[in-house]
Formats: structure tokens, C-alpha cells, sequence
């Protein structure tokens, strides 16, 4: 209920306490100045400017200045027509690209308007307003250039200036101009599409055939963008004519077809990839309501080899008599019931363990998920070489839909919805972590990966007059990560027997020494982890054209809801070696060499280490970002323009629902404490479920708790930034008809990926431990218990627990503390600076040359607090033997706090590349490309 309440309540005060903010939708702008023959502006003029595919048309009059400005207009091919008493009709053609700003300079001649002139390529190939370095790439190039599994994102390298975004999966994580990850926004029809835990672009892209366009600024962007970098992606709008597509694609190699890769030097690796769609747009009523729908789908299954060697049936029935080393020295298993006085063992006669001395409870589980010999050599010998060989079958399912409406409510309203669904679903069923038999889909070894994004999108554009328009959008962007393994959803402690304390499923870590099986060792099951980020997000922009000036001001309001649940081993990470069947030496007091199995512990259900993970596991990470800006497109004279603006943005601090984020208080660190910091007024005990354990063994520690309310220390953790002022300023100057020169200089800001976050939390004291009991070693203390000792009832799986409320001990280089310093915590700022010269070198042929320089400040490092001090600095600073001891030359000898995070550093970056602007086939207007100097 809370949540709909916060919903409700955000949507409120955004709604009715905001200014509005220029939408980054992609959508393009039409402006420039009505001239006659002599450069004299001409006022009031009347424009139409209508899209050729829909018949939509808006109408504008020019100012006192002569300058006219149609604003969110979408992408597609357009006429301007243009009238005056006095002048012949003057009728343009020209196209719009995703977040371009068009100029077009209409000259009118002295005449009748019964005559008309005409002319195709109106819009100037030059870019006159801005600084920005951009690219665009419209649906021709995105669907005829060679790409290999139809993920967008790995065509953002084609730009100079980005890298990443490359991967089997096309993974989208962009750097542009050398940023860090997270600089780059990617936007879908102006809302995010980003994946707020990693930084890129959602796990499942959009389907390809719904990007009509797409848009890259590199450099330069005006304050209207809160990122140093920005991709827009547009989707496609349905027009009067119906139009549509299928499409299937196929590769299959699965015949025996030759491959590049043979992975066990016979057999090619099965791949049979099976991407298919169709797309659909048209009209519902004409010149009024228009639709688009899409659906692509993505079936792909291979086969992936896999070689192991695993335990015979002789072996699991506790016949060792084949054990020996890759030296050929037999290996002897000894009993443990017969330890005597000394220590000293008789072994298992012919050395088999009898059958009524086995566990076959654990036995038979594992002989379920453990596979038989197969392959070439089955009958190898599983102690010194491979004797299971497989092909383990690997499934990739992708579907993505989008249904999108247009309404032309008047010709001052129109209303856009658009509704995505992706889904993406990839399962292994062995040869992770471990080797299940074939067949077996939820046990060790396997692996999976299950994604949905949603992404709601509703617009609204107004026109008040001609020199004031509106345009607002309010969307919802949720993003669902689950991966694991198949057997996720299994309680296989309690069927194993092993100890359970938090009612975790999935498969524990279970190890074995070497002479268990020399390729064997583990069966694992991984930790599972899962993100479920929503946000909402809302925008409002308003442009007003005065005079000589266009002035665009706005707000940008968003809640983040961040579900993340990160699991470390709470069902459990076991050792089974080799001390329980090992022969003791009572003068080394040392096991004999060649003597002992831990698989043969395993079969006797002895362990050697018992661990169960307490952590906190699930976070709910809460975070509102606000944006203002205003931004003034001055036109100076009819050659020269000057941008100006300014825009503010505001992170809150993270936040999380149950105050489960800690940070430590750096200044107790020097006087050789260890106080950590609960938000607010929360302290330890006021949080439930905690175990009795885990309180009292960080105490024991020495580790204090406090609130931050309690010691004046931020009550969010980290301070808040309300300094995010990012001025922008950019000049255009026009040098006659067929040159230009652009330069500008900018701040930006963005925050910290929650990943990164996450990964300097989740394992902070105090809630975080591990649980272990040292079966072997009895209390922790008798080291040779296990090795010497008769084992008594509760050291058996069954009986062998794992106490969550007793005193664990915790050394200090096993703890280490991730802070967020809050004496130097910023967001990330860059400055950019951008020159570029153009030139228009035949028609719709320009050729431009472009330099960006990066600084980037304030950025996050990992950086140690505690570190210890050099030998050779600690002498000459003191005069005295430095300590051998690394412990005793830290400023705080009682704890390892290396990896802290703090907000620091600086950054880089310049270069230069060159343009060729032609225009798209079989259109007579501009189309951008950009190659990359030699």
C-alpha cells in the first residue's frame, strides 16, 4: 500500500509543484527565418508544414523577426509551404531526423501567389544552431547493415567516439569519448531505457524492426540533456498507407556442417538460430488515427561439450581400490572408527568401504545429479584422466512486442501511446559448476537467466500558439533479472541433510580434496541474484519563440523503486576432505602422505567445514531524480546563433525500505574503532530477524553500531548534492551558404550505477556473516580432531548442525569494509568543449570536421583508508625497525578496510574526426554518416 501511496504521491507533486522541461524524445524541430530577396526578415507569414505519409499538417506564422518554429515534429518526410501578400507561394521538401533541428530559410520573391516556387533539399545540409557532435543512423542503414543477432546496441560503435555495447548478446554498455559507464543516457521515444543496475541499455532491446531511427550526441548537447552523452531511439509511427514485413532468418550447422570449432575435435558445435517477425502499420482513421505493431522472436539451441571425469558405480558404492595419483602412487583410505590412543587408523580392507557404513541417503542424491561414464573414454580411470564427455544443450528464447497509437486530436493536439513487452529467457542445463547427468534439469551445474522489460509510454502535445507550444509525457519503465541455476526453487539441503539455519533452496557448495577425483572436486549450484527496478518517470517541456529568441524551460521528475536481491551461499558452502579417512603421523602430527579421500568422507557422511551465509540479501533501493533547466536559442543575426542555458539536477541519496545500508564513520577509524552507521535514528536492534549470532560476534569484534542522526552524521548516509549546476553554452556561425563553425562548452552530471553501489554494500559488517562449524577441528581449536579422533554422532551430516546464534570468531584480514566517504561525496561531473567546422561540398554532400575535449572530476575510485604503511616510509617517518606485520603499520591496527569507496579522481579525453553527410537512397534530403579519421 505504501508503494502506490509514494506512487501517488510523487505524480502529485511533480505534477503540480514543477516546472516543465524540453522532452528528450527524438523527435525533431523545424525553424528559421522567412526572408525576401534582400535578407529583409519578413513577418507574418503564413507556414503549413505537413508530413507527406499522413497528411498531418500544423500551421505557424512568423514573428516580427520572420522566424518560424514548429516544435515536436515528428520524423518523416515533410512540405513547408509559405505565404505572403505581396510574394509567389513558397513550397519546400525536406526530411526530419530523430532529434535533429532543421533549418529551413524560405526566401520569398516578390509576385502573385497563384505562382509557386519550388524546391526539393530546403533544409540546410549545415547545421547552424548548437554545439553538439551528433549521429544519426534512420531505418535503411539499421536494417541493411550486417548484424548478427539483431541487437541495436551493436550498431552504437559505428559513431565515433563510442565503444562497447558488442557482445553475443548485443549487451549495451556504451562508453562514449572514454566515460565511465553510466555517462551515456539511452533513451527510447524520450524515456530511459536503461538498465539502472549495470548502466547499459536494458537486458532485452527493443525489437529491430521498430526502430525507424536513431540518434547519438556524443558531444556538446545542450542543457535540454542531463547526460555528457545521449542516444534517442525512435519508434516507428503507422502512416495513410498500410505497409508491413515478415521476416525469417535461419542458421543451422546442427548436420555435421564444417565448423571453425570443433570443441572435442570430432564433432562441430550444434548451432541452430531461428530469428522471425513481422511488423505491421497503417491507419485507423485517415489523416486522424494511426497504428504500428511488432513482434520478433529469437529461438536459439546449441549444444556445449563438456569433459569431466566422474565416479563409477564402484566408486559410489565405496570401492576406492582403484584410487591412485597421476604418478601411479595408490591412494589408501583409512576407518575412523578404529582410531586408537595415538591417533593411528587400520584401513578399509581391500579398501572399500562396507556397505552398511555408508550413507546412502547422500549417496543416492548425488548419484542423481552426478553422471555416469560416457564417451570415448568411459572407461578411463577417474582418479588420473576424463571419463565423461558430453554435449550439454543450451536454450536462448527472446520475444519482443510493441504496439504503439497515434491521435491527431486537432491540428494544435495530437496524442502518442506506445506499450513494450521483451522478454528473454536462457537456460544451460549442465557443465556450470558442476556436471548433471543428461536428462536432469535441476541440479548441480546448470544455469539460468530470466528477463522482462516493460516499458508504458504516454505523450501529449499542445499548441497554444504559434511561438508557444507544450508537449508532456508520463511513462513507466520496469526492468526484471532473475539467474541462478534450474534447480533454484529446491530445498536440496534438507533432502542432503545438511544444515539449513535460513530455509534457503538451490544447491549448496559442496567441495572434495584432490584425491576425491582428480577432475571432479565440486558440485555447485552458484549464488542466485535478481533486480527489479521500476520507474516512473514524468516530463513536461514548454518552447516559446519571441523576437529573435526561442526559449525552451522544463522539468524532469522521476521515482526509482530498485529491488535487488543478491544471495551469498545461504544454503549452504560445505568441505568434505581427506582427514576423516586419512592416516594420522603422531610424530608430524600430519596426515600421511597418500592416504585419505574426501569423497570418501562424503560417502561416510563426514564433513570437514559446515558454512551457511548470513547476509542481508535483499535490498529495496528507493531514489528520486529531478531536473530543471532553461535554455535561450538567441538568433543574433541571420548568420550567427548563440545557445545559453543552465540546468540543475538532483539525485537523492540512495535509500533502503528496511535501513538495511550501512556506511562507516571514517573518523573512528583513526582512533583505532570500528563504527558503523545506520540511517536515520536506526540502530542494529531495532532491525528484526537478526540472528543472536551475528550481533554478538562483531561486538565480540569490537565493532560499534550507532545512528547517524545520533553522532551529526549525514542521515541518509551520504550527503546530498544540491550543487549540480551545469551551465551550457554553444555558438553558430554561418560563413555564407556552404560553411559553418560550431564550438560550445558544457557540464554534466550523473550519478553512481546502483551495481556499483551494491557491490561496495552487500557484504558490509554488521550484516553480514558467515556461520561455520569446523566439524573436523572441534570448536575450532583441536585441528587434528578429525584426522586422529573417532567421530562422534553429531559429526555426521544429519546431526552436524550450523549454530546461527553462537559467537563467531573473526580474524581481521578476513573483514573488510566498503564506506562511502562522506567528507568528499559528489556525483560525477565532465566538462566538454567542442569545435567543429562544416562544409556543404556538393549538394546534400558535407563534409565536417570536429574536435571534443573531456575533463571528467568527481568521479568514483576505490580507494584504501586503512592501507598499511611501506616498510621503508615507516622507518624513515619513525626512525624504528618497521614490524613485520602488515597489521601493525595500518593507522588502524584492528581492521582490513581496504576497497573503500570514495567519489574522487579525474579523467581526460580529446579527439578529432571527420563527417560525411550524404543524403539516405531514394530521398532527396540530408542523411548523416560518420567515419572515423585514418
Amino acid at each position: 500500500m505504501d508503494h502506490l501511496q509514494g506512487i501517488r504521491r510523487f505524480f502529485c507533486v511533480a505534477l503540480f509543484a514543477a516546472m516543465p522541461i524540453f522532452a528528450q524524445t527524438g523527435l525533431g524541430v523545424v525553424t528559421g527565418t522567412v526572408q525576401d530577396s534582400t535578407g529583409a526578415a519578413v513577418p507574418s507569414a503564413q507556414l503549413k508544414l505537413t508530413e507527406a505519409g499522413t497528411n498531418v499538417m500544423r500551421e505557424a506564422t512568423s514573428n516580427s523577426a520572420g522566424i518560424h518554429y514548429f516544435g515536436s515534429v515528428a520524423l518523416g518526410n515533410y512540405v513547408l509551404t509559405v505565404e505572403a501578400p505581396g510574394f509567389k507561394k513558397w513550397e519546400g521538401r525536406f526530411q526530419v531526423q530523430a532529434g535533429q533541428s532543421v533549418t529551413v530559410d524560405p526566401k520569398l520573391e516578390v509576385g502573385d501567389l497563384q505562382s509557386t516556387v519550388e524546391v526539393v533539399g530546403a533544409a540546410t545540409p549545415i547545421a547552424t544552431e548548437g554545439a553538439q557532435i551528433s549521429d544519426v543512423k534512420d531505418a535503411k542503414r539499421i536494417h541493411d547493415l550486417p548484424l548478427n543477432g539483431r541487437q541495436v546496441a551493436n550498431l552504437f560503435t559505428l559513431t565515433p567516439g563510442v565503444e562497447g555495447g558488442q557482445g553475443a548478446s548485443g549487451g549495451g554498455n556504451p562508453r562514449t569519448n572514454g566515460m565511465m559507464v553510466g555517462s551515456t543516457e539511452m533513451l527510447l521515444d524520450g524515456i530511459s531505457y536503461v538498465d539502472r543496475f549495470g548502466g547499459g541499455i536494458s537486458r532485452v532491446q527493443p525489437g529491430l524492426d521498430t526502430i525507424q531511427e536513431y540518434r547519438i550526441e556524443t558531444a556538446g548537447s545542450g542543457a535540454q540533456y542531463s547526460r555528457p552523452a545521449t542516444i534517442s531511439l525512435v519508434t516507428r509511427s503507422g502512416t495513410n498507407d498500410f505497409h508491413g514485413a515478415v521476416f525469417e532468418t535461419a542458421r543451422n550447422n546442427a548436420a555435421g556442417l564444417a565448423a571453425r570449432a570443433r570443441q572435442d575435435g570430432n564433432t562441430p558445435a550444434k548451432l541452430i538460430r531461428n530469428e522471425f517477425g513481422f511488423w505491421a502499420a497503417g491507419r485507423i482513421i485517415k489523416n486522424k488515427t494511426f497504428w504500428f505493431f511488432d513482434q520478433e522472436f529469437l529461438r536459439q539451441r546449441e549444444q556445449n561439450f563438456a569433459q569431466t571425469a566422474v565416479p563409477t558405480a564402484e566408486i559410489w558404492g565405496g570401492n576406492f581400490s582403484s584410487m591412485t595419483d597421476t604418478s601411479g602412487n595408490k591412494i589408501t583410505i583409512y576407518d575412523p572408527n578404529t582410531s586408537g590412543a595415538d591417533g593411528t587408523r587400520l584401513p578399509f580392507a581391500n579398501n572399500t568401504i562396507p556397505q552398511a557404513r555408508l550413507n546412502t541417503n547422500l549417496i543416492e542424491i548425488f548419484k542423481g545429479v552426478s553422471p555416469a561414464p560416457h564417451g570415448s573414454n568411459a572407461g578411463g580411470n577417474p582418479w588420473i584422466e576424463s571419463n565423461f564427455e558430453t554435449f550439454y544443450p543450451r536454450t536462448l528464447d527472446t520475444k519482443t512486442t510493441t504496439a504503439k497509437i497515434d491521435q491527431i486530436v486537432s491540428s494544435k493536439d495530437n496524442i502518442s501511446g506506445r506499450f513494450t513487452v521483451a522478454s528473454q529467457n536462457n537456460k544451460l542445463y549442465g557443465g556450470r559448476y558442476g556436471f548433471p547427468p543428461i536428462g536432469v534439469p535441476n541440479g548441480t551445474g546448470t544455469g539460468r537467466q530470466d528477463t522482462k522489460v516493460y516499458s508504458v509510454l504516454a505523450r501529449e502535445t499542445h499548441v497554444f500558439s504559434p511561438g508557444l507550444l507544450n508537449e508532456f509525457q508520463a511513462s513507466v519503465h520496469r526492468s526484471n533479472n532473475s539467474s541462478g541455476t534450474l534447480g533454484d526453487a529446491i530445498n536440496w539441503a534438507d533432502k542432503l541433510g545438511m544444515p539449513n539455519p535460513f530455509g534457503a533452496t538451490g544447491w549448496p557448495t559442496i567441495c572434495t580434496d584432490a584425491y576425491s577425483m582428480f577432475y571432479y572436486g565440486c558440485w555447485d549450484g552458484d549464488n542466485r541474484n535478481a533486480q527489479q527496478l521500476t520507474q516512473f518517470q514524468i516530463e513536461d517541456n514548454v518552447t516559446w519563440v519571441k523576437g529573435r529568441h526561442t526559449v525552451k524551460f522544463g522539468f524532469k521528475g522521476r521515482q526509482e523503486y530498485n529491488n535487488v536481491v543478491e544471495l551469498q551461499q545461504a544454503q549452504g558452502s560445505h568441505d568434505f576432505y581427506g582427514d576423516w579417512t586419512a592416516q594420522y603421523d603422531p610424530i608430524g602430527d600430519q596426515a600421511v602422505s597418500y592416504t585419505g579421500s574426501g569423497l570418501a568422507g562424503l560417502e561416510l557422511g563426514l564433513p570437514t567445514n559446515l558454512r551457511n551465509q548470513y547476509n542481508r540479501g535483499y535490498f529495496y533501493f528507493r531514489q528520486k531524480e529531478i531536473g530543471l533547466y532553461v535554455n535561450d536559442t538567441w538568433k543574433l543575426t541571420s548568420r550567427l546563433t548563440l545557445d545559453a542555458g543552465l540546468r540543475w539536477d538532483y539525485w537523492t541519496p540512495y535509500s533502503e525500505k528496511y535501513n538495511r545500508l550501512v556506511n562507516l564513520d571514517l573518523n573512528s577509524v583513526n582512533k583505532g574503532l570500528m563504527q558503523v552507521v545506520f540511517p536515520g535514528d536506526t540502530t542494529l536492534d531495532k532491525i528484526p530477524g537478526i540472528p543472536s549470532g551475528v550481533s554478538a560476534s562483531w561486538s565480540q569484534r569490537g565493532l560499534t553500531t550507532t545512528s547517524a542522526n545520533s553522532i551529526g552524521f549525514p542521515s541518509a548516509l551520504t550527503p546530498n548534492v544540491n550543487t549540480n549546476f551545469a551551465p551550457r553554452i554553444g555558438l553558430a556561425y554561418r560563413l555564407g551558404d556552404k560553411w559553418a563553425v560550431r564550438g560550445g562548452y558544457g557540464v554534466y552530471y550523473w550519478p553512481m550505477p546502483l551495481s556499483q553501489l551494491l557491490q561496495a554494500a552487500r557484504s558490509n559488517a554488521p550484516l553480514n556473516l558467515r556461520f561455520v562449524n569446523q566439524v573436523s577441528r572441534k570448536n575450532g581449536q583441536d585441528v587434528t580432531y578429525g584426522l586422529r579422533s573417532v567421530p562422534a554422532p553429531t559429526d555426521y551430516i544429519g546431526q552436524a548442525t550450523v549454530d546461527v546464534n553462537s559467537v563467531q570468531g573473526i580474524s581481521s584480514s578476513a573483514q573488510s569494509f566498503q564506506a562511502m566517504d562522506v567528507n568528499d561525496w559528489k556525483d560525477n561531473r565532465m566538462q566538454q568543449w567542442t569545435f567543429s567546422v562544416e562544409r556543404e561540398v556538393a549538394r546534400n554532400t558535407v563534409v565536417k570536421f570536429s574536435y571534443n575535449g573531456n575533463h571528467g572530476s568527481n568521479l568514483q575510485q576505490h580507494v584504501d583508508y586503512n592501507a598499511a604503511e611501506t616498510r621503508y616510509n615507516y622507518q624513515a617517518r619513525t626512525g624504528l625497525l618497521a614490524p613485520s606485520n602488515a597489521d601493525l603499520r595500518r593507522v588502524n591496527p584492528n581492521w582490513n578496510l581496504s576497497g573503500s569507496v570514495g567519489v574522487l579522481g579525474h579523467s581526460g579525453f580529446l579527439s578529432a574526426c571527420c563527417t560525411w553527410r550524404m543524403p539516405p537512397a531514394g530521398s532527396p534530403s540530408k542523411f548523416s554518416t560518420r567515419l572515423p579519421m585514418p
